[in-house]
């Protein structure tokens, strides 16, 4: 919700923030704010363009994917999804402008007209004069009574009097040269069109072009990147500061890159007195009063809405860094959310010594807690969130302190950190074809470092990821041209090479192994196996221990989800698999021969099945999916055993024609639940390996319980312990 795109005010004086990541509504006078998404009214959480009407008290709100949506001040929707379903290749709503009872929607196929008393769209404009059909209408105007549309080809305007639908209606001005620039925008002040082309913004006049303004240089912090209108005078902004055509300078804010300009609906005598908004990339919105003083609005929200790497502490605290993979570069730092507040881990929002141009591929969370976050280029950030002192706070391992690699220069990438059972680290240092150090381990006080050279091609680097079984076996893999997953394991003496085993995996030398390329690898420690995940499926190293005395390790490859694109995988407090796809997330059961359950777009909020990432808290049974366009919370029922029984179950009594289901709490790991009548005949029996199970009051025959007082017994084949209860069912 950073990445704001649009600003307005409403007729209490609350500003309405649309981002990328949803809408944020402020009460300035009272600090309040409530954060809206597609969870709790949105369809689309990628706001383009907010417009209020002041004489009906509603907001106007376009999205990304050509979602419109009609809001009242309290939050009550009504969803317009006639241009999303229209499936035009790009449906994103980039104006609005009302118009009596009429409203004027531009977007990425033309423009469209709506009519607010009967809520119906009444035409579609797919061609405006001589434009070429379907040229997206970057914004719109309206002016003595003729409506303009800016496109990045020419403007065009048609009097309101004349059938707006008809192309021949249409007057069209191609720009000088025939040039083009796809982010032109219009401004029309009196009887002159202003357009903004980047480097220079041109007026419209009699039928002639002109350069009304010039930028000093051609350099990106000078590009014009949004125009407006206010109090008869054109406004407009460079990435850091903005300016009148009149008065020339009147704001800047140096410390984050805006990209667009918000002007309010409202009169500058408003108590706020605010007038216009500067609207940034990774801090909210500048809020600019008339005498151009300002409030800078941060929502409270992660950094960016792309999610790669998740991980979580002990306490359940969530940490994750952005997509940065080959197609995306996603900057943002690391995020952390406690439940209730984020915080971004870089220099525009903390005390970070990396700044929110940093980037980061991989999270991991020690076994004191402290986060290890590998850098691209920045190399391995170490945070302690227990110090107060920046300089102890955070911990920078590269190059010059440690035995890592350089990519180039002083460019040096940490990979992913893993955990021994003696709590020393190891850390990859990825360097694709470059050579040196690609794997390192040290101690808890962040020394006695030990590195180690890629014994079968020491120039190959390609490798990002790691993962350390029970057997202290280290598994090495990757993607984008890894050989295979590496295997070591160092015998618990690192600083001993003589007793090192290595060995490859690879399709060359295991016919079974789907490609070399893997997503991801989880530890099975219920059934002592490795899942990999794939972008052809999954397979399953079925006898990880065979690397410690180099025999055949046997692979199996898991005929479900075979050829889908695998992202991640979580093994979960009961043995459970939860599998990110392309496709959703899937729940494959402890002895991974059976599937419990999906989550995907067609039984769940999310806006997309591509999931990157999954992390779940085992003491509330949260569930966090990370994908390209958020995170998402999922409640579970998977909750750690308890250490000892503390056996209850609820509600009490439990009415079986009411209640849908009866649960047993307070279970220690692998138990068998025995529900018995009190002279002793078995009813029902369960198996549990969490925390919790449920009883829907029904005997071994599937047929209701009678009314009565039936005994609850639970027995643990891992710890020996049992406990037991009572259960009274009433109708």
């Amino acid at each position: 919700m950073l990445n704001v795109n649009s600003v307005s005010m409403d007729s209490r004086d609350r500003f309405w923030l649309g981002s990328s990541g949803g809408l944020t509504i402020y009460d300035y006078k009272n600090s309040d704010t409530i954060s809206v998404n597609h969870l709790s009214g949105l369809l689309d959480a990628n706001i383009t363009k907010l417009c209020y009407l002041p004489d009906r008290a509603l907001m106007l709100i376009g999205s990304k994917r050509g979602f419109f949506d009609i809001v009242t001040e309290d939050l009550e929707f009504v969803h317009i999804t006639s241009i999303y379903g229209h499936n035009f290749s790009n449906p994103t709503i980039n104006d609005i402008l009302v118009y009596g009872n009429k409203v004027f929607i531009s977007g990425g196929w033309g423009l469209a007209e709506f009519d607010m008393e009967r809520m119906i769209f009444t035409k579609t404009i797919e061609k405006l004069g001589e434009l070429h059909k379907n040229a997206e209408v970057n914004n719109i105007a309206i002016s003595n009574d003729t409506l303009w549309a800016c496109t990045a080809y020419g403007v065009a305007c048609v009097p309101l009097k004349q059938n707006i639908a008809v192309p021949d209606n249409w007057t069209t001005y191609f720009y000088p040269g025939d040039k083009t620039y796809s982010s032109a925008k219009l401004v029309k002040l009196s009887n002159i069109v202003y357009i903004n082309f980047g480097y220079h913004i041109y007026a419209l006049e009699n039928n002639e072009f002109t350069i009304a303004l010039e930028t000093d240089d051609n350099s990106s912090n000078n590009q014009i990147l949004d125009i407006a209108s206010y109090n008869n005078d054109l406004i407009y902004c460079n990435p850091y500061q903005v300016f009148s055509l009149k008065k020339g300078y009147l704001f800047a804010n140096w410390s984050d890159r805006a990209h667009s300009l918000s002007v309010f609906p409202v009169s500058p005598n408003s108590p706020t007195g605010f007038i216009f908004s500067f609207n940034h990339t990774y801090l909210g919105a500048s809020l600019i009063k008339a005498d151009f003083t300002s409030v800078l609005f941060t929502p409270n929200s992660p950094c960016v809405d792309n999610f790669m790497d998740l991980a979580i502490n002990s306490t359940g605290k969530l940490y994750a860094v952005p997509d940065n993979s080959y197609n995306y570069q996603t900057p943002g730092g690391v995020m952390a959310f406690d439940g209730s507040n984020w915080i971004n881990y870089n220099s525009l929002h903390s005390d970070a010594p990396f700044n929110i141009r940093s980037q980061f591929n991989a999270i991991s969370v020690g076994p004191d807690d402290r986060i290890y976050a590998g850098g691209w280029g920045v190399g391995l950030i170490i945070i302690d969130e227990t110090k107060t002192d920046p300089k102890e706070r955070f911990t920078v391992i590269n190059e010059t302190n440690s035995p890592m690699t350089p990519f180039s220069g002083t460019f040096t990438i940490a990979g992913e950190t893993a955990f021994d059972k003696n709590n020393h680290a190891w850390t990859i240092n990825y360097g694709l074809n470059t050579g040196g150090t690609f794997l390192f381990t040290y101690d808890n006080n962040l020394s006695n470092f030990i590195a180690f050279t890629n014994p079968f091609s020491p120039q190959d680097r390609k490798y990002y990821n790691i993962a350390i079984d029970n057997y202290g076996t280290k598994w090495i893999y990757g993607t984008n041209g890894a050989e295979g997953i590496i295997y070591f394991n160092d015998k618990n003496t690192p600083e001993i090479v003589s007793d090192d085993l290595w060995g490859i995996l690879s399709t060359s030398n295991n016919a079974t192994m789907l490609t070399n390329d893997v997503n991801c690898l989880a530890i099975d420690n219920f059934t002592s196996q490795i899942w990999l995940g794939t972008p052809s499926g999954i397979s399953i190293i079925r006898n990880p221990y065979a690397t410690s005395s180099n025999s055949n390790i046997i692979i199996s490859n898991l005929s479900f989800l075979r050829g889908q694109t695998v992202l991640d995988i979580i093994v979960d407090v009961v043995g459970n698999k939860w599998i990110a796809t392309t496709s959703g997330v899937f729940v494959i059961n402890r002895e991974g021969d059976d599937t419990l359950g999906s989550i995907t777009m067609n039984n769940s909020p999310l806006t997309t099945n591509e999931v990157n990432a999954l992390a779940m808290n085992p003491n509330n049974g949260l569930l966090y999916l990370g994908t390209k366009q958020g995170l998402y919370i999922v409640q579970t029922s998977i909750l750690r055993p308890d250490d000892t029984y503390l056996l209850k179950t609820y509600p009490e009594p439990f009415n079986i024609d009411r209640d849908l289901e009866l649960t047993i709490d307070g279970l220690v790991a692998d138990s068998e639940i025995r529900i018995l009548t009190p002279d002793g005949r078995l009813i029902r029996s369960l198996d549990a390996y969490g925390k919790r199970t449920i009883w829907d009051g029904r005997d071994l025959n599937g047929n209701k319980v009678p009314p009565g007082v039936y005994i609850v017994i639970g027995n643990s084949s891992l710890t020996k312990q049992s406990a037991a209860g009572k259960i009274a069912v009433v109708k």
